[in-house]
């Protein structure tokens, strides 16, 4: 049993940044996966994320005993940290520069409280770097960053406990 997982930790960070910033967010940087808008083109800016590792780095037990119902609790406090790459993607250079920026900024100040409230700590965010990709007539300008994020849940189980242990006679005379 766990309290939250990571698909539902991302699909919350990501529908706050894309209320607060209004721009869409898809996984990767496939062809297939980019808005479109009503005509059905690709609509631009977009953002564009990988999950690029993740490690376990706390796991803390903590374990309950329900003495009304004889139940343990046994509880895992962890902490994963994960690296996400994103990227900001438009046609126009300077457009992805400043969506990059405004993704850097949400992280940095517009967001605080979101991530303080949902148990997500920004560890490190790298700076901005040109990710441009030449498609076949034209280029698509890209300009992303890599950030650290710690994220906790808890994991656990209930167990009953043992109340009579019943041993064979042969062990109770020592043969």
């Amino acid at each position: 049993m766990s309290d939250k997982t990571l698909d539902i930790q991302f699909d919350k960070l990501f529908k706050k940044i894309i209320e607060d910033i209004r721009y869409p967010i898809s996984y990767g940087l496939q062809i297939y996966d980019k808005p479109l808008n009503e005509e059905g083109k690709v609509s631009y800016p977009f953002y564009s994320y990988s999950i690029i590792s993740q490690r376990l780095v706390q796991n803390i037990p903590y374990n309950f005993y329900n003495y009304k119902e004889e139940k343990i609790e046994y509880t895992f406090y962890e902490q994963w940290e994960m690296n996400l790459s994103f990227t900001a993607i438009s046609m126009s250079i300077y457009e992805s520069i400043e969506a990059a920026k405004k993704l850097q900024d949400w992280f940095r100040t517009l967001g605080n409280d979101f991530l303080l409230y949902n148990q997500i700590v920004k560890v490190r965010m790298g700076p901005i770097t040109q990710r441009d990709f030449m498609m076949v007539t034209d280029y698509e300008r890209r300009n992303g960053f890599d950030i650290t994020l710690r994220i906790s849940r808890q994991v656990g189980k209930q167990t009953t406990t043992i109340e009579t242990v019943i041993l064979p006679d042969n062990i109770l005379r020592g043969k």
